[in-house]
């Protein structure tokens, strides 16, 4: 019997009100990837002050795809750890759209991934995998929107 795949959702702003085009999201994504590799960030909060950082290498997937409307172009990323280990892959959905009001950007990542370990690995996502895989992918989509800050200076498609 399958168990549920965990769903993560992290959104951030990108500064202006110019909506990232795909192919300018699409090569932001690769430019953080390094082509297929991936060095995924893991920030660890221990207490109030003290912080460690994890780091763990995925190969990386990068496609454009049409959303769930097949209206609106999208980028898949999915990724999946380089070596052996107890790590999940991901699939994911990076877009970006004006926010509801129009005065910001967000760019979204909306993905999910498989616990691996049957009960126990269900007990550690509950406990403390999911927050680590929102993390993970916090700290990815900073990188990718800060890319796209880059590239915004040299009109790189962003409209």
């Amino acid at each position: 019997m399958m168990h549920p795949m965990t769903r993560v959702v992290v959104e951030d702003l990108l500064p202006g009100t110019a909506v990232a085009e795909p192919g300018a999201l699409e090569r932001a994504i690769r430019d953080v990837c390094r082509g297929s590799m991936l060095r995924v960030r893991v920030p660890l909060r221990l207490g109030t002050s003290a912080a460690l950082e994890a780091q763990y290498d995925v190969r990386c997937g990068i496609a454009r795809a049409l959303d769930e409307s097949r209206l609106n172009d999208v980028v898949i990323v999915s990724w999946e750890p380089a070596a052996r280990s107890a790590l999940p892959a991901l699939r994911a959905v990076v877009s970006s759209d004006l926010s509801e009001d129009g005065r910001t950007v967000l760019v979204r990542l909306d993905g999910t991934y498989d616990p691996p370990g049957r009960g126990a690995g269900a007990l550690f996502d509950a406990a403390v995998g999911k927050r680590i895989a929102e993390a993970s992918a916090r700290d990815f989509l900073r990188r990718i929107v800060a890319e796209l800050t880059r590239s915004k200076t040299s009109a790189n498609g962003i409209s």
